[in-house]
This record gives C-alpha cells, sequence and structure tokens, in this order.
C-alpha cells in the first residue's frame, strides 16, 4: 500500500514500521518551472518542509492529493500546508552593548517590525503559542541553520536558501530602500500566494509600520508626527501591543497614525508593559512621560547649540553632535527615538552620536539621497543608506576617528565652534577621571573580618550597569514576555522543566531589568514584588511596595522558598474543563463578534467613521449579558471563574482593547 503524508503532518497506519531505512523523496508536489520556484521563496520553503517530513518517515509524498486540482484548491492547501508545517520562526532580537567593556547581550524581545512579522503570522493562521512552534531570537544581521527569520538576514525582500531549508524575509540588503520594511514583503507574499487577502486596514498597518522602521516622514508628515507625538500611535507604539495597533487599524483602516489618540483611549488602557496583577500605567501616563522627554530632548539640543556642538557640513547645511554621557548613552532623551526626530524636527540634516573612548558611533542622515558607500567606514553597516551604525559581527577596531568622520562629512576642516566644544569637553572628561588619593593604612591598624553581610547580599543580587536598558533606564523598551506564563514555567509544580534553576533565573532577572514586574507573595503576604536576582547564589531579593512607594527594606530568600510561597499563583489558571466549556461558546460569541460589526450604522443616523466605536460599545454590551448568562448557567464554580473565562474569550477574539 502506497503511504502518503498528510498536511497536518500526522502519518497513515504502518508508517512506523516504514522509518528504516529512509527513502529520499523528491519534491514531487512542484507543479512549476524551477525559475517559477526561484520567485516564490514561501512555496519553496513549504514544499521543503513537507518533503523532509516524507524523507523522515521514509514515505513517498503524492502530488495530486498534496496539491489539489484547481487554482482556488491550490492555494487553499498550500495555506494549510504553511500553518501546519511552518514551525522554526526566529527574528532579530535588541542588542545590549556594556559601555565598559563592550561585551555584546542578546535581548529577547524585538521592535515593531519585527513583533509586526509575528503578529502577520498569526493573522495568517500560524499559533505563535502552539507548543510546537520554536520561536527563536538572533543578532541583529545573523540568518538561521533552518526555519524562517524575519527581519534579518541581509537580503532585500524574501528569499530561500539551502533549496528551502531557510526562509528569509528581511529590508537589510544593500538595495533596500526607505520605503521597505519586513512586515510589508511578508505581507505583499502572503497576499501574492492567496494566504492571506487584501485588506485596506492590513495595507494602512503596514505603511504604519514601514513608516515608524525607516523614521521616513516628509517634512510636512514631520510636523503633525511630531507635535502629538506623546499622544499618536508613532509615539506609543512600543506602548501598545502590536495586537492591539492592528486591531485600531481594522476598526477604523483609514486612521491617521498622526492624529492624537483620544483621551477617553489613552486614560482606559493600560501600557503593555508588566503582568496582570502588577499595577500598570495607563497610556496617559506613558503619555506624560513622553512629552516630558520631548521637553528634554529639546532643552538639551539647545543646550548642545549654545556649546558649540554643530558641524557645518556645507551651505545651510548642519550635523547635531552628540558625544554622550558618563554612562555611554546620548545626552540628547532617546526614549521612543525621540532623539532622533527632535533633531530633524530642530532643522538639523544628520545626527551624531559618538563617545569618545568606545570604538563605536551612530550616525543619522535625514537627506533624501542615499548617504554614499564610499564614506562609510570599515566596521561599519549603511542601513538602506540613511542610518550607519557599528557592525555588530565585527570586533576588529574602526579604521576612523571621530575626528576624520566628521571632516568627511564636511568635505573639510570642523568649525571652530564645533573644535573648542570638543577641547573642551576632553579637558573636563580627562580632570573627571583622574584617581582619587590613596589612603595608606597605619601598620598597626586592625585587619577587617572578611565576612559577607546582608549589604553584601543586597549589592550582589542587584543588577549591573551593564543590564539596565539600552538608553540606561528600566521600562524603557517593551518588554514582550508575558510575565504570569514566565511565572508559570518557573513555578508550576516547583519543578524546572525543560530547563535548569540558573535558566530560569536569568529569565527572570532580564525581564525585571528590562521594566517588567513580577508580584509575588512573602510568607503568605500580598504586596511583593521580585527586585532583583542573583543567577550564581540562587538568591532574589524582594521588596514591599504600595503604589511607587517602598515602604520597607528589601529582603533577600532563596529561590526554592520563593516557590513555596507562591504555588497558590495558578489558581487563576482555568482548568482544562473550564476551557472545554470556553470552548463551547467560542462559536456563538464569533458569530454574534460578525453580526454587532457587519451592521449598517447609517441606517441609524450616525457617521460610518463611527461605526468601529459604535461596535465596540455594542460588542462590551454583549460580553457584560454573556457573563451574566454563564454565572447563572453555573458551568464555573464562581464568579471569578467566570471573569477568567470571559478574559479568554476576548483574548481568543482579539478583543484586547475591552475592558469593564
Amino acid at each position: 500500500m502506497k503511504e502518503t503524508v498528510s498536511s497536518s503532518g500526522s502519518v497513515s497506519a504502518g508508517e512506523a514500521q516504514k522509518k528504516e531505512p529512509k527513502q529520499e523523496v523528491g519534491l514531487k508536489g512542484y507543479e512549476f518551472a524551477k525559475e517559477e520556484a526561484a520567485n516564490r521563496p514561501l512555496v519553496q520553503h513549504t514544499f521543503y518542509l513537507l518533503n523532509k517530513l516524507a524523507n523522515d518517515f521514509g514515505v513517498e509524498l503524492d502530488s495530486e492529493e498534496e496539491l489539489g486540482g484547481t487554482e482556488e484548491e491550490k492555494q487553499e492547501r498550500l495555506k494549510e500546508l504553511f500553518t501546519h508545517l511552518w514551525k522554526e520562526i526566529s527574528v532579530h532580537g535588541i542588542v545590549r552593548i556594556d559601555p565598559e567593556t563592550g561585551e555584546k547581550s542578546l535581548l529577547k524581545f524585538t521592535d515593531l517590525d519585527g513583533r509586526s512579522c509575528l503578529e502577520i503570522l498569526r493573522i495568517a493562521g500560524i499559533d505563535l503559542k502552539d507548543q510546537e512552534i520554536k520561536l527563536g531570537y538572533v543578532f541583529p544581521g545573523d540568518t538561521v541553520k533552518s526555519g524562517a527569520i524575519f527581519d534579518s538576514g541581509g537580503v532585500d525582500g524574501t528569499a530561500t536558501r539551502e533549496a528551502g531549508k531557510i526562509y528569509i524575509d528581511d529590508h537589510h540588503g544593500k538595495d533596500s530602500d526607505k520605503d521597505t520594511s519586513a512586515a510589508k514583503y511578508f505581507y505583499e507574499e502572503l497576499v501574492r500566494e492567496g494566504i492571506l487577502k487584501k485588506e485596506e486596514y492590513l495595507d494602512r498597518f503596514v505603511e504604519f509600520v514601514t513608516k515608524c522602521d525607516n523614521e521616513n516622514y516628509s517634512d510636512r508628515e514631520l510636523k503633525k508626527v511630531f507635535d502629538n507625538y506623546h499622544k499618536n500611535l508613532y509615539g506609543l507604539r512600543n506602548k501598545i501591543d502590536t495586537s492591539e495597533i492592528l486591531a485600531l487599524f481594522r476598526r477604523r483602516p483609514r486612521r491617521n497614525p498622526a492624529d492624537p489618540l483620544d483621551e477617553y483611549y489613552l486614560n482606559n488602557n493600560n501600557c503593555s508593559i508588566g503582568n496582570g496583577k502588577a499595577r500598570r500605567k495607563t497610556l496617559s501616563e506613558c503619555s506624560e512621560e513622553l512629552e516630558k522627554a520631548k521637553k528634554e530632548a529639546k532643552a538639551e539640543i539647545e543646550e548642545l547649540e549654545k556649546k558649540g556642538f554643530v558641524l557645518d557640513v556645507g551651505g545651510d547645511h548642519k550635523v547635531l553632535i552628540d558625544t554622550k554621557k558618563e554612562n555611554g548613552y546620548p545626552k540628547v532623551n532617546r526614549a521612543e527615538n525621540v532623539g532622533q526626530l527632535a533633531a530633524r524636527y530642530r532643522g538639523y540634516d544628520g545626527y551624531l552620536i559618538w563617545s569618545p573612548g568606545e570604538d563605536q558611533f551612530k550616525f543619522y542622515s535625514y537627506h533624501k539621497r542615499k548617504i554614499d558607500d564610499g564614506i562609510v567606514p570599515r566596521g561599519m553597516i549603511n542601513v538602506r543608506g540613511n542610518y550607519l551604525l557599528r557592525d555588530t559581527n565585527d570586533s576588529e577596531p574602526l579604521d576612523v576617528t571621530m575626528e576624520e568622520f566628521m571632516k568627511t562629512l564636511s568635505g573639510g576642516e570642523i568649525n571652530p565652534e564645533l573644535k573648542a566644544a570638543l577641547e573642551k569637553e576632553a579637558k573636563e572628561r580627562a580632570e573627571k577621571s583622574m584617581p582619587e588619593p590613596v589612603a595608606i593604612p597605619e601598620k598597626n591598624q586592625p585587619s577587617v573580618k572578611n565576612e559577607r553581610t546582608h549589604e553584601d547580599e543586597v549589592a550582589a543580587a542587584e543588577p549591573d550597569q551593564k543590564n539596565l536598558g539600552n538608553d540606561g533606564t528600566r521600562g524603557k523598551e517593551t518588554i514582550e514576555s508575558d510575565a504570569s506564563a514566565l511565572i508559570d514555567s518557573v513555578f508550576k509544580n516547583g519543578s524546572f522543566e525543560g530547563s535548569s534553576e540558573e535558566e530560569y533565573l536569568k529569565e527572570i532577572r532580564t525581564y525585571i531589568e528590562n521594566g517588567g514586574t513580577i508580584d509575588v507573595k512573602v510568607a503568605g503576604e500580598e504586596g511583593w514584588r521580585i527586585a532583583a536576582v542573583n543567577t550564581e547564589s540562587g538568591m532574589v531579593v524582594v521588596e514591599n511596595r504600595s503604589g511607587d512607594e517602598i515602604k520597607s527594606i528589601p529582603k533577600i530568600i532563596s529561590f526554592k522558598q520563593l516557590q513555596e510561597w507562591n504555588a497558590d499563583l495558578f489558581k487563576e489558571m482555568l482548568t482544562q474543563k473550564e476551557i472545554e466549556i470556553c470552548d463551547i461558546y467560542e462559536e456563538g460569541v464569533k458569530e454574534m463578534i460578525g453580526h454587532i460589526r457587519g451592521m449598517d450604522w447609517s441606517g441609524f443616523g450616525y457617521d460610518p467613521d463611527d461605526a468601529g466605536d459604535l461596535a465596540d460599545i455594542n460588542i462590551r454590551a454583549y460580553f457584560r449579558r454573556l457573563k451574566a448568562e454563564m454565572v447563572k448557567e453555573g458551568h464555573f464554580n464562581s464568579e471569578e471563574r467566570v471573569e477568567l473565562a470571559i478574559k479568554r474569550l476576548i483574548k481568543s477574539n482579539d478583543l484586547d482593547f475591552l475592558f469593564f
């Protein structure tokens, strides 16, 4: 009997006996020329995975079964294969560089473009929370040994390597332009292959992501973007879940992301930082912080101008020079890219960030024409012709000094005002770096017993400066980790499944050092959160907090003890039986939401532009009625359990904007 592999990866009875010996199977599923296959990377990678699955089980592909007959059937089959076979997904992480040692580490979260690629995968049918999915992070520019890599890999568009083993979606190639993004390329290919339908809201979402990733605004756009930056989607994009940003475009596709979000939305939605139990900041609070950062950036630029840190590059063109603070971070506030935008808004043609004593710099060009590769120093990368940065894979020293590069930009000498400012700063730095006089101890001075004190333990467990975010502060980057899921993996059954205790401690440490919060109980008392972790000793520092005020001194306890005290954290998780009940409600919920969103609100005298908001109001009302019905039915043990079930239904239907 001829064995076949189904698109789900399952095998028919008897295949277990056929695993040995393996038989090489050709790509019988291809019904297009090799030339065409080269232009269809998604198809090539999908059929590579199918062929590999067949080889692993030693069976032969049935081309007719796998491809179907008509064009529509082929597209449907391809979509089925795509959603079932793509299991290895990677995206670039965020690089953190120790300003003192130059040591590089990789943070396991990504930027908006990378997150948007993952979001597009989700709406295309790939559940990234599926246990079979392997989600990995690579250094920017790197690729992978197998699977799909997004927003990294050094190509312009989508491509495959090794006959389809590797799928690459990137826009960091030599020919990449400022109107490209990985999300845009991936979306366009999914539409071409019939896996996604071209939708106005997706077009506008991808356009928004592309503008954000390149900061590619016309002069007219820049004014509106920056004036409202603290209240619009451009400025708050890293404070709102990517799925929620997509939902905003879906509800109102023609919204202008430069327009300020309404006060009601800002006041009643939280930033996507922290976990469900910890106090979250509202978007309104995040907006106030960003407005403050804008004012600080403006004041710092004016201060640099007074001191002469401006490079004349000919005519009326000027470049702002930022030589960084002592901690290795720019002088101009760079929260949410506000520094770069503030410099351009001020009228500069470029912004150069260089740290004396460090072998790295960044240069942002705001010219329409691309940066000429001829002026790019060895060891630097020219990103789409408007951004130069240090190649993290190149450990050799740069072959240019700061002064030499500035002379290249200016086409000659450095203007006297800037030269004087640089010399003055260099002198001040040298004076500050002089060592303090060392006192010589007396001969008969009694020795100090070398004992580890409580203060020593706190210091050992506290994060070092190098473990802060890229801008030197906590919480400036969006934390992608789900804190409740992290606690689940760490505390579940008091064991460490699949990883060592040290690895989990490192995960927690990275999470909290980048703005995440994890609430825990200490000896049965609530109101505590993890403040720091020492991965070597297995000790953690916890602090008691009320709002933002520390009420008591930190405590040092063992991680194992913390596990025992927090075993009840998982009473908030639904049981399998409760999940099954949710699934019963799911179909009716989807049908009702579709009905509400499909209503013609203009017939009630409403403006069509308000349709999305009116639908949302009615969806909220529907869920309130649904909650009452579920309580009455008595399938759950308490109203609190019903609340958890409602939250699950909201999440599964992309309704995270709902609140009660």
